[in-house]
């Protein structure tokens, strides 16, 4: 299985983001850097052709 990284945009990760704000079950400060533009690169993680999961830099 090959696994890769492909650039993507913030509406592409939003599912991702989501679910880990879910998954932390906490308050959740200073978390609006991804939305503004030219802050972050994302990229959604691949293996092979499954989305399994996003990075942001």
């Amino acid at each position: 299985m090959e696994l890769s990284a492909k650039a993507a945009s913030v509406h592409d990760i939003l599912s991702w983001r989501d679910r880990y704000r879910l998954e932390m079950n906490c308050q959740i400060i200073h978390d609006s850097i991804h939305p503004r533009p030219g802050w972050t690169l994302e990229y959604l993680l691949l293996a092979g052709e499954a989305t399994v999961g996003y990075g942001s830099i």
